[in-house]
């Protein structure tokens, strides 16, 4: 490669020497070669460089490559501004001082800048810089502040008062390493448009307050390590944080270590994924407040409180060196549930029960009493579940059994027991409270308390854990969906006890009652769905060559039911009988359809499903599921004649 550039500068001179004869310049290639890098060894800024003060002043139109690369900036020991004549900063700063290792002060207040575009790395490891004067400094183009002030040891205090930062996305280790900085007006920054503020603050370990009180973080998805190593601050105020589209918190207050306290009531953590080392090395810690936004369901299992010694949760939970990971991030629950987090906040929830009324839900009692009328009546409820949304207005009838608290109910199918329900309350101005639970909770702490309870409580209450048990792969094997992914597991159960023989014997009294007579009706079939309640669904079809009307009713002993027969896209009739509550599930209807010739009736009730598949299955994860559908019903008949 060598021999064929000086062949190019040997034929270059040659011509030169032809075309330009007044001009003499030697042919031989090495010299040429030489006296070019002799030529640009010398720099712009040497004539600006005084070696006796160690000053650089700058002038001009500043050439970035010429800063960056100029060969005595080892020896620049501050940096300065010609006051006599315009300078003009570069467009493009990226770097511009990035290895002035011994430069002191950098005063670039008497510079003009043409809207500067590119600030990265413009400080970054200026080890020695203590004073920086950007004073006039035009950064509304910038987008990123990637190590702007990197690496800057000797740092004390900054001011960037005058920087726009309406533009910028990403201000990835902006402040990082800064060892001795102990102040930063940030009173203007803009982070409206802020994405990422990885590391923003990291290692700045002299720092003893931040004020940052006016930061927008609504966009901010990446927070990893941004206070990071902050080992001299006492006190962090993110009240205003908003943190709904973060993602990532990874070692975001790792080796705080002066921090005692730490308030993040007002966070939004469902969508974060990382926490890891999220509060590890903070050896002073002891309360970390958390409010109804923080969950952990999104996040990876990772180690959170390593060296969190004096970690104390709300309940009284201790710090336990066998227990750092995210199992313990969670509001202390105290023995039975131990946490390191307490609780912060306007909580409106105070207790939670299980609908025992023959449908499968779980009530969220409020004690709204600070609200006035007018709030109350505003306010309504929004249920989250497996992906379905649904939203429960205020009922000033709702009252629980004490009377003392309003009911929110939520309602679930027969495999949604063990899922996640986020009930979030929305009253005031556009302020909301959550909290979280699932019908496997509420079954869960009956369990733990099972010798308060009585025989018939104890016998529903498990029936009901039996059928999501056996519900989930029945109806997984339908709809071709893997436990523990579309839903997740319900795993307990405690009524196996029971035969197929025992339970078909019982519910042969529930047999269909069929007669189609002479009429034009072909057959009459029938399934369940399996809802909070369960749902009967009739299927009446007519013979292929009828013609004429069909006309459904039904009824429940002599009551005409206002259940309407829709006919489907096959030809046959459909009635629904929605929501069956468990203690009337051997509730009869009688099914009738006239025709032309004659009249079918169909008498059945949902345990005419079970006997059926009881009588003619060979399928035992369907006899299961109907098995257990029958023991709930037989529970709840026993519940119920308590009263």
């Amino acid at each position: 490669m060598k021999n064929r550039i000086i062949k190019k500068l040997t034929a270059a001179v040659m011509a030169f020497t032809l075309t330009g004869v007044a001009v003499s310049v030697p042919v031989d290639s090495n010299n040429i070669f030489n006296s070019i890098l002799t030529a640009n060894a010398k720099s712009m800024y040497d004539d600006m460089f005084d070696e006796d003060t160690g000053v650089l002043t700058l002038s001009g139109y500043i050439d970035k490559d010429e800063i960056r690369n100029f060969r005595k900036k080892a020896q620049v020991t501050s940096v300065v501004v010609d006051g006599e004549h315009e300078t003009v900063l570069p467009k493009n700063c990226w770097g511009l001082f990035m290895g002035y290792s011994n430069v002191v002060s950098i005063d670039l207040s008497g510079a003009k800048s043409h809207l500067v575009e590119d600030i990265n790395y413009m400080f970054n490891c200026c080890r020695n810089l203590s004073s920086v004067n950007l004073s006039g400094f035009n950064t509304s183009k910038v987008t990123t502040m990637y190590r702007v002030f990197g690496d800057c040891d000797n740092l004390e205090s900054i001011d960037v008062s005058s920087f726009d930062t309406s533009e910028v996305t990403h201000f990835y280790a902006t402040f990082q390493g800064c060892d001795k900085l102990k102040s930063i007006n940030l009173s203007s920054f803009d982070t409206s448009n802020a994405v990422d503020m990885t590391s923003l603050f990291s290692d700045c370990s002299s720092l003893e307050s931040l004020d940052i009180s006016n930061f927008t973080t609504s966009k901010v998805a990446i927070m990893n390590q941004m206070f990071c190593g902050c080992s001299s601050l006492t006190d962090l105020d993110l009240g205003n944080f908003d943190t709904s589209s973060a993602v990532d918190m990874d070692g975001m207050f790792w080796h705080c270590s002066s921090l005692k306290e730490i308030d993040l009531s007002n966070f939004d953590t469902s969508r974060v994924t990382d926490m890891c080392g999220m509060f590890s090395g903070c050896n002073n810690l002891s309360k970390i407040y958390v409010g109804s936004g923080w969950s952990t369901e999104s996040a990876e299992r990772y180690e959170m409180f390593d060296g969190c010694k004096k970690l104390v949760g709300g309940a009284g939970t201790k710090y336990d060196a066998n227990h750092v990971g995210i199992e313990y991030a969670h509001v202390d629950g105290g023995k039975d549930d131990p946490g390191y987090l307490t609780f912060k906040g306007n909580d409106f929830f105070k207790t939670q029960n299980l609908i025992l009324s023959g449908q499968i839900g779980v009530s969220f009692n409020l004690d709204l009493s600070s609200l006035t009328e007018q709030e109350r009546n505003a306010s309504y409820m929004e249920f989250k579940v497996n992906g379905r949304t649904s939203k429960v207005p205020f009922d000033k009838n709702s009252k629980n059994a004490s009377g003392k608290y309003y009911s929110f109910t939520c309602y679930v199918t027969s495999v949604e027991m063990a899922d996640t329900i986020t009930a979030t309350f929305h009253y005031g101005n556009g302020k909301t409270v959550s909290k979280k639970y699932s019908v496997l909770d509420y079954i869960n702490a009956i369990e733990k308390n099972a010798s308060s309870f009585d025989n018939k409580t104890l016998y529903l209450i498990r029936s009901i854990a039996d059928y999501g048990h056996y519900s989930q792969p029945f109806l997984a094997a339908s709809n071709n969906w893997t436990i523990g992914k579309e839903h997740k597991e319900m795993s307990k159960h405690y009524t196996g006890s029971y035969s197929y023989d025992d339970i078909k014997k019982a519910a042969g009294k529930y047999q269909r009652v069929l007669d189609l007579g002479k009429s034009d009706i072909e057959k009459i079939t029938y399934s369940l769905s399996l809802n909070s309640g369960t749902s009967l669904n009739v299927f009446i079809k007519a013979k292929d060559n009828y013609k004429g009307s069909v006309k459904v009713t039904t009824k429940k002993g002599n009551t005409v039911m206002s259940y309407t027969a829709v006919k489907q896209a096959d030809g046959r009739y459909k009635v629904t009988i929605p929501d069956i509550s468990a203690h009337q599930l051997g509730d009869i209807y009688t099914i009738t359809a006239e025709t032309t010739n004659g009249t079918a009736t169909c008498s059945l009730s949902a345990l005419s499903y079970v006997y059926a598949i009881l009588d003619g299955s060979s399928n035992n994860t369907a006899k299961n599921a109907v098995s257990s559908l029958y023991i709930y019903y037989d529970a709840t008949l026993n519940y119920r004649s308590k009263a």
